[in-house]
């Protein structure tokens, strides 16, 4: 992983695969896609993971079904349009 890539996890869960992201590429933009809901993924705690480690958080943690075509567009549009590396 490069700075500067785009990164999309698209079943996200605790979001550990965006955390290594973070970890090795800070510069890095990150979006995950959890299709549960937060009495199962509690997206705050997550945010707060990031902030504590003092990492880049990720763009967005959307709720949704990856094979869904608009939750993907919700993605790309988190990261102004551009596709994901």
């Amino acid at each position: 992983l490069n700075e500067g890539r785009r990164v999309l996890d698209p079943f996200a869960g605790s979001c550990t695969t965006l955390l290594a992201a973070a970890m090795i590429a800070p510069s890095c933009e990150s979006v995950g896609i959890e299709i549960s809901g937060n009495d199962v993924v509690n997206r705050d705690d997550i945010m707060a993971d990031f902030k504590s480690r003092k990492l880049t958080p990720p763009k967005a943690l959307i709720q949704g079904d990856c094979t869904v075509e608009a939750v993907r567009d919700e993605a790309r549009s988190s990261i102004d349009g551009h596709s994901f590396d």
